[in-house]
């Protein structure tokens, strides 16, 4: 799609006040399940709830690394516009684009959820095209400290994000790049004004005293809130039924998958505990499996 055609297919779905939200992430949202897609689901939900524009623009070509910067203002990214993928634009027709809605009164904002496989520097022209220097940040993941973004030496075990020239660092996969990686996620931070978002108080510290990045502020935004409801008819302490295990979600080692599989070959036959599998993935262990696939619907 051109610059034009997205930024009239934008002023058309604008309401009064006109105003855009840009999300920047890795893959569609509208089509790939998980937590991050989860929050970008409600977020576009929520944006138009208000009246408002939902631009999500992701990499074409997914990738595990940050893009290269070289002749990256033709490098093409989908558009996706209030949840319909609006087609195929590059960079600097999408800043051309943002630079019209926003001469036609829009005011644009941009929520950074993931980086993977963009162009660091172009999306700080993107900020900068909407006339505004704030620009929030979420904290799905640590690939603003390292391109490792589990922060897993070598995707193995965790490492707690050491300086980028200690020994510790050098030894892993992602040590190399991380140098690099770093100066261009610190250059983004400096040219933006970044409010960060985090899951969580504990990965706002991790983030805070690894990082090394400048912010704004960081606030605490958790994805659920846990609440208590007593039963009405106690349970009997003693069941004849078995203890239901299970585990929600990808079935991946730093989700944990690893120790619960263990658990099932220790236990699963025993009749004392029953193991049961909930997630869209197929798993090897001839355990129960149950489909799900959370979405904001």
């Amino acid at each position: 799609t051109s610059a034009e055609d997205l930024a009239n297919q934008i002023v058309s779905a604008g309401g009064t006040p006109f105003r855009v939200v840009l999300s920047v992430s890795h893959d569609n949202f509208t089509e790939v399940v998980g937590g991050t897609q989860l929050c970008i689901q409600r977020e576009c939900e929520q944006v138009q709830a208000s009246g408002a524009v939902h631009v999500n623009i992701h990499p074409r070509i997914a990738m595990l690394t940050l893009a290269p910067e070289a002749n990256s203002r033709d490098l093409q990214v989908v558009a996706v516009v209030n949840g319909t993928v609006a087609g195929l634009i590059s960079y600097g027709d999408l800043e051309v684009a943002i630079r019209s809605v926003k001469e036609k009164g829009a005011n644009v904002s941009v929520v950074l959820h993931q980086m993977l496989g963009h162009v660091p520097e172009r999306i700080s022209e993107l900020v900068t095209a909407t006339k505004r220097s704030a620009c929030w940040v979420w904290l799905h993941d640590y690939f603003s400290i390292c391109p490792g973004f589990n922060l897993l030496r070598n995707g193995i075990s965790y490492c707690g994000a050491p300086p980028a020239k200690s020994q510790s660092c050098t030894i892993c996969r992602y040590g190399t790049e991380r140098l690099s990686h770093q100066i261009r996620i610190k250059t983004l931070f400096e040219r933006i004004q970044p409010k960060v978002l985090s899951p969580s108080e504990a990965t706002a510290d991790i983030w805070r005293r690894r990082s090394g990045l400048s912010f704004e502020k960081i606030d605490i935004h958790p994805h659920v809130n846990l609440g208590w409801t007593d039963r009405e008819t106690v349970l009997p302490l003693v069941s004849s039924s078995p203890v239901k295990v299970g585990f929600l979600g990808v079935p991946a080692s730093h989700k944990g998958w690893d120790v619960f599989s263990e658990l099932f070959l220790k236990h699963g036959r025993n009749g004392r505990f029953e193991f049961i599998y909930l997630g869209s993935y197929e798993v090897s262990e001839a355990m129960e499996r149950k489909s799900v696939s959370v979405t904001v619907d």
